[in-house]
């Protein structure tokens, strides 16, 4: 196996932090994000077919975002 050095591993795996304050990354993430934007407790609910409905109704907005 191969062996590299920390910082050449962490490149690929990592995205790139701004450099100006690298402590508000979490903004970044937020801004180019393309993940789904969930309603609340959608993970808690007792019913699959609800939970279904509300991650599909969930895709179709971003996709049209």
């Amino acid at each position: 196996m191969m062996q590299y050095p920390i910082n050449q591993v962490t490149d690929l795996i990592l995205p790139t932090m701004p450099q100006d304050n690298p402590h508000h990354w979490s903004q970044q993430v937020t801004e180019t994000s393309n993940a789904l934007d969930l309603e609340s407790g959608v993970f808690s609910w007792d019913d699959p077919r609800k939970i279904a409905l509300s991650l599909k109704h969930s895709a179709r907005l971003q996709r049209t975002a």
